[in-house]
């Protein structure tokens, strides 16, 4: 997914470890456009569906199972986010222009790092320093 959303290999992705108890997560299934009633529109309109149990924002085409994807869905506010700590934060293959400010960042709140690396061909690793 780094090549998709992450800049081409230059962005950066904060690692957390979430209790799926307390929040929505859910895997991306992969079976193309959701189809929608207007009940079920009207259901999340009025607030007895969420988005995701109609399949809004948690489905996507086959092409694309390959992410192996998961989403966290929140709730107007929900804030649990706020009070997590990231576990890492991980740059890319190619670095951000914005690599020092962030390594310090990182730093000053005891944050491990990690890069992302090209092991071999088209298969990229996860190393921890």
């Amino acid at each position: 997914m780094w090549a998709h959303y992450a800049g081409g290999f230059s962005g950066v992705a904060l690692e957390y470890e979430i209790d799926p108890s307390e929040c929505d997560i859910r895997k991306i299934d992969y079976l193309g456009t959701p189809v929608i009633s207007d009940e079920q529109i009207n259901d999340v309109n009025s607030k007895k569906l969420l988005p995701q149990d109609i399949g809004i924002l948690k489905r996507k085409a086959a092409c694309w199972e390959y992410e192996g994807e998961w989403r966290l869905y929140g709730d107007e506010g929900q804030e649990f986010l706020n009070n997590v700590k990231p576990m890492a934060v991980i740059f890319g293959a190619k670095h951000s222009r914005y690599i020092d400010i962030i390594i310090e960042v990182a730093k000053q709140n005891d944050i491990p790092r990690a890069g992302m690396y090209q092991s071999s061909g088209m298969k990229y690793e996860v190393e921890y320093y």
